[in-house]
């Protein structure tokens, strides 16, 4: 398939069509990977969805998984994160220049999920400082915008992934919600999103989110919740077991042409 097809057709599909077509070799995670960096490069200077890319990494663990073929849910598919939540060895800024260079030593619990599911961590999603507020900006970085129309806000503090979904710079993400902060994004975005109920998901005691913020898939298309298992590390869980998971939400809503066709003329 051509990188041309992979830009323009691919980046619309689910996380799970998408892993569809890693393994039954029609497509490769390079392709992938390099079309959605591409989509980023392209759009992202005006959307401000990302606050950290992860490139080079991310096309070393594109490599990896066209080499080690899986049946993985999410083998080869890239995945946003939003920056409230800790990414081993990438910059987790929690909107706050106080933490603009932290980097962690360890994943939240979730990020590890999705990371055992095959998915590809590509950058660390927009939030403001803390995620305490209901738009999505910081003091040192852009100030996310909605791709639908650049004048109007994507709502918070998911608004970073939220909005790369929406534009096709990723099919997948995690975001975080104590009070709206996943569905509100989801919502003034056209995409789907979920908050689990309390404990479904892991949190980690040593994310700074994790006295009140669950998080989960803002976009859920899988059939299988990765992020919903029990991790002995955490507190606030509920008894679940690792078979249990959440039925798939509808796919994301149709975009706006500008967006599709990747225009910088907006």
């Amino acid at each position: 398939m051509s990188g041309g097809a992979v830009d323009h057709e691919l980046l619309w599909l689910s996380g799970i069509e998408q892993a569809e077509l890693i393994r039954s070799r029609q497509i490769s995670s390079r392709e992938l990977v390099d079309a959605t960096l591409a989509r980023i490069d392209a759009l992202d200077a005006k959307v401000g969805a990302f606050i950290t890319l992860n490139a080079e990494q991310a096309r070393r663990d594109a490599a990896y998984a066209d080499e080690h073929p899986t049946d993985r849910p999410l083998h080869g598919v890239p995945l946003c994160v939003k920056d409230l939540i800790s990414t081993k060895g990438l910059r987790t800024t929690h909107g706050s220049s106080v933490h603009r260079d932290f980097v962690p030593d360890h994943d939240a619990p979730t990020v590890t999920r999705m990371r055992e599911a095959g998915a590809i961590v590509i950058g660390k999603a927009n939030t403001p400082e803390f995620g305490l507020a209901a738009e999505t900006f910081t003091m040192f970085g852009p100030r996310a915008c909605n791709p639908h129309d650049l004048s109007r806000t994507t709502g918070g503090s998911s608004g970073g992934t939220a909005a790369a979904i929406a534009a096709g710079m990723s099919a997948i993400g995690l975001g975080s919600d104590a009070g709206g902060s996943i569905r509100l994004p989801a919502a003034w975005c056209g995409v789907s999103g979920l908050k689990p109920t309390y404990g479904r998901v892991p949190i980690g005691r040593r994310n700074i989110s994790s006295r009140s913020r669950p998080t989960t898939l803002p976009l859920a298309l899988a059939r299988r919740e990765p992020v919903g298992q029990r991790d002995p590390d955490d507190g606030r869980r509920t008894g679940l077991g690792a078979g249990r998971g959440q039925a798939g939400l509808p796919a994301r809503c149709r975009h706006v042409d500008w967006i599709r066709a990747g225009r910088r003329d907006r």
